[in-house]
């Protein structure tokens, strides 16, 4: 092969394959429960523990992959990068559309510096009729103290 051609081929893979290796941070906001792929609602209630929490997801179109995952999280985001540190498993609901999830928050809890629920959807792509898991990611982020009622 002429030295060219295989720059051409490698820029070309490198191009395509950055696109599939993108993840984006969605905030979910109590202004802007429509977000990418999926629609959220959040409600409140204060108990004897703290406040209960009860958080839908519902994809705008097809379903929500298996691979999904929320958990309650420490977030921390700089301009050019994100860390998530995981504080609390969350027990969800699934079906094929929505996903529902409650939990409560303590007063504790409540007081950790970037706690969120973190709703994690796996990249996919369509390759012969089946979903094909990519590298990559979208996070849904909802700081927990955004739904706090005052």
């Amino acid at each position: 092969m002429k030295p060219k051609f295989i720059l051409w081929l490698a820029l070309v893979l490198i191009g395509v394959l950055s696109v599939y290796a993108d993840s984006m941070i969605f905030p979910v906001t109590p202004i802007s429960l429509d977000q990418g792929q999926f629609v959220f609602s959040v409600s409140t209630n204060l108990t004897q523990e703290g406040i209960s929490f009860h958080v839908t997801i519902t994809a705008k179109t097809g379903v929500i992959y298996p691979d999904s995952q929320a958990h309650l999280n420490t977030v921390t985001t700089t301009p050019n990068s994100g860390t998530i540190q995981p504080v609390k498993s969350v027990i969800l609901k699934k079906n094929d559309h929505f996903w529902t999830a409650d939990f409560v928050a303590t007063p504790e809890l409540l007081k950790t510096p970037g706690v969120c629920f973190v709703f994690i959807a796996q990249g996919h792509t369509i390759k012969n009729g089946k979903a094909i898991p990519m590298p990559s990611a979208d996070f849904y982020e909802i700081k927990l103290q955004d739904f706090l009622k005052p």
